[in-house]
Formats: C-alpha cells, structure tokens, sequence
C-alpha cells in the first residue's frame, strides 16, 4: 500500500450511479487527473507511505504535502486527502527544483534525488502543457 502519483491535466469526474452512495442526494463531482504520457510512460510513480513520508521530510517538502504541525495528517497542501487532487503552480515546481539540488548533493543512494527528479520533470512539463496542472494521489 501506498500513494500512486500521476501528473496531468486537473477533470471533473462525475461518479457512475454504481459509485453514488444512494443516501446522498447530491453527489459530489471529484476532480482526478489525465496524466501526462510520454513513450517511456514515466508519468506514474507509486511510493510506500512510510518511504515517502520520509523522503518529504529528507528533501523538505514535508510542509509542502502535509499539514505542516501535525505530523503525517492530510488537509492541507498538495494531499489535501487520499485519493485527492491538488493544482500545481509554478511555486511548487521551485520546491522541487530546490529539492532536487538538495537531494543531488546529499542523497547516497539515488531515491530521492530520482523521485524528486521525477517530480521537477513532470511538474515542468503539467505547467507547460496543461490548462489546469495537477497533482493526482490515488
């Protein structure tokens, strides 16, 4: 278990009549992502909860992806929930630029400096490409 990751274009989805909860009167439409694609399909990345717990702390973007005072609670920032969709903007991509640097300089083994790599790409790209550009946490 964990967080698969994708990047993209931000949609409205509306759920299927299997998918309404048939006490609610008034579904809610939920936004998911249509990721990027590329011919190496890169565009998905999946991490272990507790591996990238610790890699936003490492790199940080702790307060980045998480309520910044209450440990690992969702509610805020780019995991607003799980599954959820978070905009990306330009102020995140120089967070993982930033992250990228530190993790390039200090990272031993490569993991984060590939998963924030991973995050720079794919970010640089959604805001290039994307009328809306969005993080997507399934």
């Amino acid at each position: 278990m964990g967080y698969d990751f994708s990047i993209g274009e931000a949609v409205l989805y509306a759920p299927t009549a299997e998918e309404i909860d048939t006490g609610d009167d008034y579904p809610e439409l939920r936004v998911r992502v249509t990721p990027l694609r590329t011919e190496d399909d890169g565009a998905l990345m999946d991490h272990g909860y507790g591996s990238f717990l610790a890699f936003t702390t490492r790199a940080g973007l702790r307060d980045l992806f998480f309520k910044a005072d209450s440990g690992h609670r969702l509610g805020e920032g780019l995991m607003p929930s799980h599954p959820g969709c978070a905009r990306l903007t330009p102020a995140h991509l120089a967070r993982f630029r930033a992250a990228l640097a530190v993790a390039d300089a200090h990272d031993t083994d490569g993991e984060d400096a590939s998963t924030a790599r991973w995050f720079v790409k794919w970010t640089e790209r959604a805001l290039a490409e994307c009328k809306v550009p969005a993080l997507y946490n399934r």
